[in-house]
């Protein structure tokens, strides 16, 4: 009985630590390489009437548990960003102004957060796109804690601010038709000779 009931509850357990997926709730146009929904923005030029110098896209890879170095559950709520720079001169995304605000957990407001991590080049040369990735730790370790987020950014063109933004993010919803599953006590059948009763361990997750 204990050799099936170990496996049973780390299987619980291992449910609860699913992945949780967001999309930005503005501006949604196009995808991350991951076919992730990005929120997409334009870098506007000097002058009022001038031609964009690209856009920026960025999206959730979604929160996922982890170990640490030093073998500590950890959950990590990664961005991704794309900067296309199509105009004549460099633009960088300021790694110093990189925030995750208004970020509720098992709805309490927490304190906005600088990244542990940042991957990649912010920075793009003209005619080039820039890929690099920024990765938070919110206080849980518990991904399906986070009800939604903002993730405040500014793009730097030379010395000038070219732009300045706040992306709010939602848990992505359920696809249509999928199927949820839940273990319990019930009358169980299926293929095969006679029927009963089946029993398991089950547990909420979100």
């Amino acid at each position: 009985m204990r050799a099936i009931v170990l496996p049973l509850l780390l299987f619980a357990q291992a449910a609860c630590w699913s992945p949780r997926y967001f999309a930005p709730r503005e501006h949604v146009g196009s995808t991350g390489p991951g076919g992730f929904p990005a929120a997409t923005y334009a870098v506007p030029g000097a002058e009022a009437g001038q031609p964009a110098l690209g856009e920026v896209r960025l999206w959730s890879e979604g929160a996922k548990t982890l170990y640490d170095e030093d073998d500590e559950e950890v959950v990590r709520l990664q961005i991704g960003f794309e900067l296309e720079n199509t105009g004549d001169e460099p633009f960088e995304l300021d790694p110093a102004s990189l925030r995750c605000e208004e970020l509720l957990l098992d709805g309490l407001l927490q304190p906005a957060m600088t990244p542990t991590r940042i991957d990649g080049d912010p920075i793009a040369m003209p005619g080039t796109t820039a890929r690099f990735g920024a990765t938070f730790e919110p206080a849980t370790t518990v991904p399906g804690d986070i009800d939604r987020f903002s993730i405040r950014f500014q793009v730097n063109a030379g010395t000038r601010q070219a732009l300045a933004q706040v992306t709010p993010f939602e848990p992505q919803r359920a696809e249509p038709g999928r199927t949820v599953y839940y273990a319990g006590l019930g009358p169980a059948w299926g293929w095969g000779w006679g029927w009963g009763w089946g029993w398991g361990f089950g547990a909420r997750c979100r």
